[in-house]
């Protein structure tokens, strides 16, 4: 009962993240030699791409740390397949350095190369949750988390070229591979038929050749 229960609300959750709109905020860059989050720089603002997805992970999600080598090979050969017009984004919602240090250190060969963003305010947290349906509560005091839930990591958007979640998977990928690629290569023929521009401004992606490793 359990288990159909926790299907109910994925799927809940996921009919409430389609069609959202999702403005990425600024988010913070892991300086590996330097084992710290820091403040964006340079080309790590820009990036060219038709489809984006935004991977939300933490290092105390088990599902996260173990559906990461397959992302990984999921982003690597997305990337290729499309030319470029598919792009991930991993989105890190441990702040601690500490702890994002030792995730790293422990998982480097399973995590994707270039770079790694963190939500270090948890605004993209925070704006998803009040996208997903909350349990009822009375109200919060002064000060206080007016959110009844954590969001459920993982969490995978698919947005088109105007920021507009298209595909939302709510937990692990385990099992839905075929949808999920299915769905992004849909999605990125219908914006090339009707003329969508290639051309986005976003964080750049973890996972692009030629940038920074996680490491």
């Amino acid at each position: 009962m359990q288990r159909v229960e926790q299907l109910q609300q994925r799927h809940r959750d996921e009919v409430h993240l389609l069609n959202q709109q999702v403005r990425l905020p600024k988010l913070a860059v892991w300086d590996g030699p330097r084992g710290e989050w820091r403040s964006p720089q340079g080309r790590e603002g820009t990036v060219r791409a038709l489809v984006r997805v935004v991977h939300l992970w933490a290092d105390y999600c088990p599902p996260c740390r173990a559906e990461m080598p397959r992302l990984k090979r999921m982003a690597q050969q997305l990337h290729a397949d499309s030319k470029g017009e598919v792009q991930f984004l991993f989105v890190s919602e441990t702040i601690d350095p500490e702890a994002m240090k030792k995730f790293l250190r422990d998982n480097h060969t399973s995590m994707p190369s270039g770079l790694q963003y963190g939500d270090t305010n948890h605004d993209l947290m925070v704006a998803l949750m009040q996208t997903l349906p909350q349990v009822p509560q009375t109200p919060p005091s002064p000060g206080e988390h007016s959110l009844s839930r954590e969001l459920p990591l993982p969490v995978t958007l698919v947005l088109d070229d105007e920021d507009v979640v298209r595909l939302g998977f709510v937990g692990s990928l385990d099992g839905r591979q075929g949808e999920f690629v299915n769905g992004i290569d849909q999605l990125q023929k219908t914006l090339k038929a009707r003329g969508a521009p290639a051309d986005r401004r976003a964080p750049m992606l973890a996972g692009q050749p030629g940038h920074a490793t996680a490491n």
